[in-house]
C-alpha cells in the first residue's frame, strides 16, 4: 500500500500554530481574583537570552506563573513594564499588601519603588546575597562564612538576626575582607523583612529565596531541550510560554502555606 507521510514543513507549520495559541493563552488568561500575596521575581537565562520572570503565591499557597519579559533585573524599564502589565491584568494591587522576593537587581528594586512606593514589602533573596559575598572571599573563608550566615538568618527574631549579622560583618572586617563586609551591609534591612513582619518556620524558608522561579524554569528548559537552534525572540516566547504552562500543572502549594493568613495580616499593617 502506497502512502505519504506528513512532511517536515507541515509539522513545523502546525507546531508554530499550536505554540502561538499557547502563547496567546498564557498572555490573555484571566489572573484577576487570585489574591496574590507574594511575588517572586528574578532574572533567568534561557539559551543565550535573559528573561525577568514573576511567580505569584495566592492566599491558599498555590503558585502561579504570572509573566515574563525579555531583559535583566538591572533594567528598570523592563521590570516596570512587566509590573505594569500585571497590574493591568488585575494580578497586582497598586495599593500594596504584596511581598516581593527579589534577586537584588537594582533595576527591579527601582521599578518596584516607582510603581508601589512604600506600599509593598521587599525581601532580598538570601541565596543571591550569600553568593555575592562569597564571591569576594577566598576559598578558605567561604565555608565558615556560609555557616555563620545561615546561623544568623536562622535566628528567630528580628533583633537577634540583626545582631548576628552585625557580628558577621565585624568578623569579615577582622579578617580584612572589607569588600565582602560592604556587600553584606548593602540591602541588609531587606534581607530581614520576613523577620521584621513576624514570619517564621517553613513559610520563611520558602519565601526567603527565589529558588521556585529557577525550579519552574528548569522544567521549561526540559520542555525546550530538543530545540537546537533559536530563530528570534518570537519563537523563544512561544516555547517559554508553552513550557511554563506545562510546568505550572505540576506545581505544589508552597511549604508553610498554613501561615499565609498571618502574612496577609502583616502585609495589611
Amino acid at each position: 500500500m502506497n502512502g505519504r507521510g506528513i512532511g517536515r514543513q507541515t509539522i513545523s507549520e502546525r507546531g508554530i500554530v499550536e505554540m502561538t495559541q499557547r502563547l496567546e493563552e498564557f498572555e490573555t488568561r484571566s489572573l484577576s481574583g487570585l489574591n496574590i500575596l507574594a511575588v517572586f521575581m528574578d532574572g533567568i537565562w534561557l539559551a543565550e537570552d535573559v528573561y525577568v520572570a514573576a511567580v505569584g503565591i495566592d492566599a491558599e499557597g498555590k503558585r502561579h506563573v504570572l509573566g515574563f519579559e525579555s531583559g535583566t533585573t538591572e533594567q528598570s524599564g523592563v521590570c516596570r513594564s512587566l509590573l505594569s502589565r500585571l497590574i493591568e491584568r488585575g494580578v497586582l494591587n497598586e495599593s500594596g499588601g504584596i511581598l516581593f522576593i527579589v534577586d537584588g537587581g537594582k533595576g527591579l528594586r527601582k521599578a518596584i519603588k516607582e510603581v508601589f512606593g512604600k506600599r509593598a514589602q521587599v525581601q532580598r533573596c538570601t541565596l543571591h546575597k550569600r553568593r555575592n559575598v562569597e564571591a569576594k572571599l577566598p576559598d578558605k573563608l567561604c565555608q565558615e562564612f556560609t555557616h555563620k550566615f545561615n546561623a544568623a538568618y536562622g535566628k528567630k527574631t528580628y533583633k537577634e538576626a540583626e545582631a548576628a549579622f552585625v557580628e558577621l560583618r565585624d568578623w569579615l572586617v577582622l579578617n580584612r575582607r572589607h569588600a565582602a563586609a560592604n556587600s553584606l551591609l548593602e540591602g541588609q534591612q531587606e534581607l530581614l523583612t520576613l523577620h521584621r513582619i513576624g514570619i517564621a518556620g517553613a513559610l520563611r524558608k520558602a519565601l526567603c529565596t527565589t529558588n521556585c522561579i529557577e525550579s519552574i524554569f528548569s522544567a521549561a528548559r526540559y520542555y525546550t531541550r530538543n530545540v537546537k537552534r533559536w530563530h528570534g525572540e518570537e519563537q523563544m516566547n512561544r516555547w517559554i510560554a508553552a513550557g511554563l504552562l506545562e510546568a505550572e500543572r505540576n506545581l505544589r502549594r508552597v511549604p508553610g502555606y498554613t501561615q499565609l493568613n498571618k502574612l496577609k495580616q502583616a502585609l495589611k499593617k
